[in-house]
């Protein structure tokens, strides 16, 4: 699943109401919205290129990698 798929920034800001379109949870911004994507519904998964290991998070792959250099 990708962000723009269920995700349309533009129309959010007009609205500024934050709702899941997949499950139709409201959330109070933006950046929540993102985050409730990546962790219930795995939108936008960031892989680690050693191993199969993936996080909804950016930062949780390079400490990841860090730790297992």
């Amino acid at each position: 699943m990708n962000f723009t798929d269920v995700l349309d920034e533009k129309e959010l800001e007009k609205s500024r109401e934050y709702r899941c379109r997949v499950c139709k949870e409201r959330l109070k911004s933006l950046t929540q919205l993102r985050d409730h994507l990546r962790s219930k519904h795995k939108a936008e998964r960031f892989a680690c290129q050693m191993c199969t290991d993936s996080s909804d998070r950016k930062g949780n792959v390079f400490r990841h990698i860090e730790t297992t250099l």
